[in-house]
This record gives structure tokens, C-alpha cells and sequence, in this order.
């Protein structure tokens, strides 16, 4: 869903039909991602999906929370990955954790919610790129 996300004071997920993300969020964060450990350093080279390229590491993950807590009043951006090394066989798993980040909101308005999501986000992306360069090291 491309709504921003907010987990109501009774628990129900509430998406907002008329405050969306320009893409879908998870879509967003694979494509972000990609971009930060680009931008990173620490590879020759991060290369997308279907990608005719081989490559020594591949990196799986899933969004697993985007959104604003009411209740508790903080935006929370959870991400899954597994990290595998391709050279061995069998493929080994250099790491497989979920990495969270949560800010404070400062307000419940829309475009409050939005930054403090780019926010956590950006945190948790810090937090990858951190484990997947300590367990790369270790490959």
C-alpha cells in the first residue's frame, strides 16, 4: 500500500488514502538501499534484481514495519535482510538479522510523519550498511 501507515490508540493499522508515497514503500526502500550501499563504498559494484551479472554476495530483505505508532507517538522503519555468500558451496549465510529504527514524531500531521519515516529509515539503512560491512569482512 502506498498510504502512509499509522497504528491507531485501539491497534488497527489506518492507511490514509489521500497522503501517499510516490512509490510503494517497500519498493522505495530495495531501491534506496541499493543506492545507499552504492553510494557506500564498500563494494565494486550493487547491482539490482534479474541483473545478468554474477556476484560473490547477495542480499535479501523485506520491510517489515513503515509506520507511525500514535499510541506511542514514534515512526518506526523495521527491515529483515539475509546476506549470503555465493562462492562456497553450499552458499553460506553471513548474516541474517532485522534491523529497526524508531524516531519521536513530532506532531501527527502528514508530511510530520513522512520525515520522521525518512527518518528511522535512514537510521536502519545506517545499520545495514554497518553489519553487512563487519560480516563481508569476515567472507
Amino acid at each position: 500500500a502506498r498510504g502512509l501507515q499509522t497504528l491507531e490508540p485501539d491497534g488497527s493499522i489506518h492507511a490514509d488514502f489521500y497522503e501517499e508515497w510516490a512509490v510503494p514503500p517497500a519498493q522505495g526502500v530495495e531501491d534506496g538501499l541499493r543506492r545507499w550501499l552504492a553510494d557506500s563504498g564498500l563494494f565494486a559494484a550493487v547491482i539490482a534484481p534479474g541483473s545478468q551479472l554474477s556476484s560473490d554476495l547477495v542480499l535479501e530483505g523485506e520491510l517489515t514495519a513503515f509506520w507511525a505508532d500514535l499510541r506511542v507517538r514514534t515512526a518506526r522503519a523495521s527491515l529483515s535482510i539475509v546476506l549470503l555468500d555465493q562462492r562456497p558451496n553450499p552458499v553460506r549465510v553471513l548474516l541474517q538479522r532485522t534491523f529497526t529504527g524508531m524516531v519521536p514524531l513530532p506532531s501527527t500531521e502528514p508530511s510530520a510523519i513522512a520525515a520522521a519515516l525518512k527518518t528511522a529509515l535512514a537510521d536502519v539503512l545506517r545499520q545495514v550498511e554497518a553489519a553487512i560491512a563487519r560480516s563481508a569482512q569476515i567472507a
